[in-house]
């Protein structure tokens, strides 16, 4: 008489899906996937890490995704149907196989999900650890003026008082006879040298010894000319 094999009767079991990534599911736009080798891809509208200038921090990218990893939990979220509540209270869990699952905030979270989101939907590694962005400060508009040879004035000024305005700290801009420009420090009605732009454009000082602006900094070192009238360069 043959024994009989429970276990070899048994379906095999379900493995759960591993999660290698979130994606915003409606408000600000982000997606952050995990790779190998402690490696994550960060896509926003202000960057795209990894990317060739090399400025971000793979570890505040690493800790977003993290941050994003414990919105999971049964305290904090749940699954849903379509986005609901605040927009960025809800997000798309993106698994190994490409498919995804929406969770949403739950009425009564323990943690405030939209923090985490919103935090994973602005990070720019050219204004780190906050949470304020800038239209103009962005990798795309950088990657432009890097391949075009040149930024129009009016960008690249709105740009730098992106960077640096505060309640106490301004940019006063100085236009010369003889074309160059001086971008002067204000802080609280005093005036510092701070970026220079010679009379070819081209940036001589990217900042002071109280700060040296990243984003001006590249500009600077691919040679990329502050022009003062929109034009397509032929």
């Amino acid at each position: 008489m043959k024994e009989n094999n429970d276990s070899a009767a048994l379906p095999d079991q379900v493995k759960e899906k591993k999660i290698i990534g979130f994606m915003s599911a409606s408000g600000q736009y982000f997606q952050i996937i995990m790779k190998k080798n402690g490696v994550y891809y960060l896509k926003n509208e202000y960057t795209e890490i990894p990317n060739e200038f090399g400025l971000y921090s793979m570890k505040t990218v690493a800790e977003l995704y993290k941050g994003l990893r414990r919105c999971l939990g049964k305290t904090v979220s749940e699954e849903a149907e379509e986005p609901s509540g605040h927009p960025n209270s809800c997000f798309y869990v993106i698994y190994e196989d490409n498919t995804r699952k929406l969770y949403r905030k739950k009425d009564d979270a323990r943690l405030n999900v939209t923090a985490f989101t919103n935090k994973a939907a602005t990070y720019s590694e050219w204004v780190p650890g906050t949470m304020y962005v800038s239209e103009f400060v962005t990798l795309d508009n950088l990657r432009d003026a890097v391949e075009y040879g040149e930024i129009a004035y009016d960008i690249f000024l709105q740009a730098v008082k992106h960077l640096v305005q505060d309640g106490e700290t301004g940019i006063s801009p100085h236009i010369h006879d003889d074309g160059s420009i001086d971008l002067d420090m204000n802080v609280q009605g005093r005036e510092y040298s701070f970026i220079k732009i010679g009379v070819d454009g081209l940036i001589t000082q990217a900042g002071n010894l109280v700060s040296e602006l990243d984003y001006v900094k590249i500009l600077k070192d691919n040679n990329v000319r502050v022009v003062r009238i929109n034009r397509i360069k032929s």
